[in-house]
């Protein structure tokens, strides 16, 4: 085999490897562009999440108001019949 036909095996084997960094590349940048949009999404997700997790502690609170209210006049109004019952009224 002469140098030449070295040369061109060579040259051909360069090309084929300049083809498969070229998709290499496509690849890598086509995973990074679907990377930065998972993070965006991600990113909605948590605001989204945050959002709800504010709502969810302001409706708890709520809650835990309108129980103890409704207990307390409920305790109330038995220690009013109570009072009543034994002649304290």
């Amino acid at each position: 085999m002469s140098i030449e036909d070295r040369l061109v095996s060579i040259e051909r084997e360069l090309s084929y490897l300049g083809r498969v960094v070229e998709q290499m590349d496509k690849r890598v940048n086509d995973l990074v562009h679907r990377i930065d949009r998972l993070e965006v999404r991600i990113d909605r997700v948590e605001d989204r999440m945050s959002k709800l997790e504010d709502r969810m502690i302001s409706q708890f609170k709520w809650t835990i108001g309108i129980l103890i209210s409704m207990w307390s006049s409920t305790i109330a109004l038995l220690i009013a019949i109570l009072l009543k019952l034994i002649g304290f009224f």
